[in-house]
């Protein structure tokens, strides 16, 4: 635990802490299988207790992490005999909440800002959760993937329309032969046929590395579609994910949309100037609240303050967006937040100033589907 302890005293927070973490590994060679294992289990469990512990020191805090994760720790009785001599080596989660003087209940600090539609308590069990593997299996391929799993011995469950979920996180095989991609059942379900009706004319606006224009392709494959980012890797990601499945690419370009921008360029020579678009889809940056059991880390820094931020440049993105859907278009606003200030009260703002009328307005995925939450809104220029 002193080891763990020093070296969870090293992250920063400036990268995803499962990058920071292979760069750990590759730069202490001298950590074997059993080391790295360790090392995972008990920094993923001290990052999933969130404010809990407060009096905890650092390494009592790594222990109660592993303590809540696993049914029983015998094989830490030493431990616990050094962390808490005053507890039995049967220590339980229980035992130190008991000790601690306070329950475990993560999103607790975030409840005043979480939407009425999303019922905290069940929040909280689903952050202590480890998440699922959630697969979109490409239709061409679906008997080679559940071959490769067969093959493999790899548990899985499968659903409708080729969505597939398992533990298994390596699947680099199947995803680099174009027969799956991994996407979590909330984002595979943020798009549907009825929303994308009649759509013609389709730019992913935010598209990161791609998967929701991939599902909009598979939904209208005779649709247009153009896709930008203010992350220009982000686009080529998307632009690789879609030539790994034997996609046509979409026009692609660079774009930061929190700026004003009054034409729009793809490809370096197709120019927009007017509204031309039926269908936007703005996946906006945002807290990524409805996904932190899969990043825990990012409760330890969120703060109520950066809300405000995040609402004021999703207002930016969607009205510099707009500009450029036609009448009776629709744009489909979408974060990966839980929080109603980036969600229903920012959609209810957002319609008023710039034209539009809501439509609808959802929770994709969430505690009930074991998926990460994904808020929709349809709104009509």
């Amino acid at each position: 635990m002193r080891i763990a302890a020093e070296l969870i005293a090293g992250y920063t927070f400036k990268q995803p802490f499962h990058l920071w973490l292979q760069e750990l590994y590759r730069q202490n060679k001298q950590f074997g299988s059993k080391d790295r294992k360790f090392f995972r289990d008990v920094f993923y469990g001290y990052w999933k207790l969130g404010s809990f512990g407060k009096n905890f020191s650092v390494e009592q805090k790594l222990l109660a992490g592993l303590v809540r994760l696993q049914s029983h720790t015998s094989m830490y009785d030493d431990i616990v005999q050094e962390l808490f001599p005053d507890c039995s080596p049967s220590l339980t989660f229980d035992d130190l909440q008991k000790l601690a003087g306070e329950c475990w209940k993560p999103y607790s600090p975030f409840s005043s800002y979480v939407s009425e539609r999303v019922d905290v308590n069940k929040l909280d069990i689903w952050f202590g959760d480890k998440a699922p593997v959630w697969v979109k299996t490409n239709p061409r391929f679906q008997e080679e993937f559940i071959a490769f799993l067969n093959k493999k011995s790899i548990v899985f469950e499968s659903f409708y329309g080729g969505i597939v979920k398992t533990s298994h996180e390596n699947l680099a095989e199947a995803i680099l032969k174009g027969w799956c991609r991994i996407q979590d059942l909330g984002s595979q379900e943020s798009l549907t046929v009825e929303i994308l009706s009649d759509s013609t004319l389709i730019w992913d606006a935010c598209c990161g590395a791609g998967g929701k224009t991939l599902l909009a392709k598979e939904m209208c494959p005779e649709a247009t579609l153009y896709i930008s980012d203010i992350r220009s890797q982000m686009v080529h990601n998307a632009l690789q994910r879609f030539s790994a499945e034997g996609k046509p690419p979409p026009f692609s370009s660079a774009i930061d949309l929190s700026a004003s921008v009054s034409k729009l360029v793809f490809d370096e020579k197709i120019n927009i100037t007017k509204p031309v678009f039926d269908t936007i889809i703005c996946d906006l940056p945002c807290s990524g609240s409805g996904t932190w059991r899969r990043t825990p880390e990012m409760l330890h820094i969120f703060s109520g303050s950066d809300l405000e931020q995040y609402a004021q440049k999703q207002c930016r993105i969607v009205k510099n967006a707009s500009a450029f859907l036609k009448p009776g278009g629709k744009l489909i606003y979408m974060t990966c937040s839980v929080f109603s200030a980036e969600n229903e009260q920012n959609t209810c703002y957002l319609a008023k100033e710039n034209g539009l009328t809501l439509i609808s307005e959802e929770y994709c995925g969430g505690y009930d589907k074991d998926a990460d939450f994904i808020y929709r809104a349809v709104l009509r220029k």
